[in-house]
C-alpha cells in the first residue's frame, strides 16, 4: 500500500525514537529524529536537538554542512544562516559552506550576495565545477554574458563528459558574439 509522505515521516520518527530508547546518546539517531520533526513542523524540539548536537560536533565540517542542508531544505533560513556563520568562523576555507551560503542568499532573492559567496569559494578552490557553473548561471541571469561564457568554458574543461554544460555553453555562444578587437587604425580610416 502506498503511504503518504506524512505517514512515512511519522513511521521514521517512531523508528528513530525506538532506537533512541535503546541508545539515547546516538548522535545520528538524534539527528535523523530532529530531521523528521523539522519536516513535521515540530521546530522547537528539532532545533533544540540540533543545537545540542552542534555544540558537540561544531568542529565536524561534514556534520555542520549536513545540518545546514537540512535546515535549508526545511526552510529555516535564519537558523541555517546562524549555522553557516558558525561553520565559516570555524573553517573559512570550507568551499561547500560557501556554496551553501550562496544557496541561502539565492533562496532569499539576494543574487549579489549569492554571487559574492560563489566568488569567495572559487578563490579557495578555482577548479570547483559546481561553483563555476553556479556563478556562470548568475552571470547569465545578470546579462554578464562574457563572464558566463568564461565560467562555462572552465566548468566544461573540468567536467568534459557533462553534456548539459556543453549544451548551455553552445547555446550561449550561438546567441552572443564576443567583441572582436578592432585594429589600431580603425578610427583613423575616416
Amino acid at each position: 500500500a502506498d503511504k503518504e509522505p506524512d505517514q512515512i515521516l511519522g513511521m521514521a520518527l517512531d523508528a528513530f525514537t525506538e532506537g533512541l530508547a535503546l541508545e539515547p546518546g546516538d548522535p545520528m539517531g538524534r539527528f535523523h529524529a530532529a530531521y523528521c520533526k523539522l519536516r513535521q513542523q515540530d521546530s522547537a524540539s528539532a532545533l533544540q536537538t540540533l543545537s545540542e548536537l552542534r555544540e558537540v560536533h561544531k568542529r565536524d565540517c561534514v556534520f555542520m554542512r549536513h545540518a545546514i542542508e537540512v535546515l535549508l531544505e526545511a526552510r529555516y533560513a535564519e537558523e541555517a544562516e546562524r549555522w553557516l556563520k558558525i561553520a565559516l568562523r570555524q573553517n573559512p576555507k570550507d568551499v561547500e559552506c560557501w556554496q551553501l551560503c550562496a544557496n541561502l542568499f539565492k533562496g532569499q532573492r539576494k543574487p549579489a550576495e549569492a554571487a559574492e559567496c560563489l566568488r569567495r569559494g572559487l578563490t579557495i578552490q578555482p577548479d570547483h565545477a559546481g561553483m563555476n557553473l553556479a556563478l556562470a548561471k548568475h552571470y547569465q541571469e545578470t546579462q554578464q554574458v562574457d563572464a558566463a561564457i568564461g565560467l562555462l568554458e572552465r566548468a566544461a574543461s573540468l567536467l568534459p563528459e557533462d553534456t548539459e554544460i556543453e549544451k548551455a555553453l553552445n547555446s550561449l555562444l550561438a546567441t552572443h558574439q564576443r567583441p572582436t578587437k578592432k585594429p589600431k587604425w580603425f578610427g583613423l580610416a575616416r
